[in-house]
């Protein structure tokens, strides 16, 4: 004989204790029941890797592998160290000494460079060869006044080329003629009997320098094509320490 399925039929069909019995239930499950609830996953912001963090990193690991590194050096001299008579003792300090001291300069050469990739304003660590400093080039031609002293005055008198020179900057040179801004008279019993204007000659290569009064000059380049020559004066007179073809206050 062949089962029929159960069809509960309508709640009006239940007597009173099965509609309680649903009721119960249905209670029990309102109360166990959880509603889903929205979640809003907080995500923050990725910002790209910096490289002073990069750096501080790198530079931290390479601190603590150079200390690991000394103290097996000074480990292992000092394992040789105790099985040593005294007369190698001094020895093994000086080589703890200067592995001690070398391992301080990688170290020192090593944070400063981390720190000058940092900080691209940094001053040279290297020594710079400096040159005198200069103020200004100066072209001056035949007749011109050179320099400001009170008792000479110089000018160029000519620019003239030597015969048979090796090389052209040898070849051609500059004549300076010098004399007093007053005469001076020489007397006596009042009468004037000659006078003496202090003139000399002098004569400038390339490369040469001179001082008048508070200026320091230096030949840059002289043209006999030209009839010209440059100097360069110096801003700083003290610090030129280089011989003087002449020089005058």
């Amino acid at each position: 004989m062949a089962l029929e399925p159960y069809l509960p039929g309508e709640v009006n069909d239940l007597d009173d204790d099965e509609r309680e019995l649903i009721a119960e239930w249905r209670r029990r499950r309102a109360l166990t029941t959880r509603r889903p609830r929205l979640v809003e996953l907080y995500e923050p912001e990725r910002r790209p890797r910096s490289w002073t963090g990069l750096l501080g990193s790198l530079a931290i690991g390479s601190l603590l592998l150079l200390i690991l590194l000394a103290a097996g050096i000074v480990l292992a001299l000092f394992l040789s160290f105790a099985n040593m008579s005294t007369g190698a003792v001094n020895g093994i300090e000086a080589r703890i000494s200067a592995a001690a001291a070398q391992t301080g300069r990688a170290v020192g050469a090593m944070v400063q460079a981390i720190g000058d990739a940092m900080d691209p304003t940094h001053p040279p660590r290297q020594p710079l060869v400096l040159d005198s400093e200069l103020d200004e080039l100066v072209k001056v031609g035949i007749g011109d006044r050179l320099g400001n002293s009170k008792e000479y005055r110089f000018t160029v008198k000519e620019i003239r080329k030597r015969s048979g020179a090796g090389a052209p900057e040898t070849a051609q040179y500059a004549v300076v003629h010098r004399e007093y801004v007053t005469p001076k008279e020489r007397k006596l019993l009042g009468v004037t009997y000659s006078t003496d204007k202090g003139e000399q000659d002098f004569y400038l290569d390339r490369g040469e320098a001179f001082r008048i009064g508070r200026d320091l000059f230096k030949v840059n380049w002289v043209s006999m094509d030209r009839q010209q020559l440059a100097l360069v004066k110096f801003r700083h007179a003290d610090q030129y320490s280089g011989p003087l073809e002449f020089q005058s206050e």
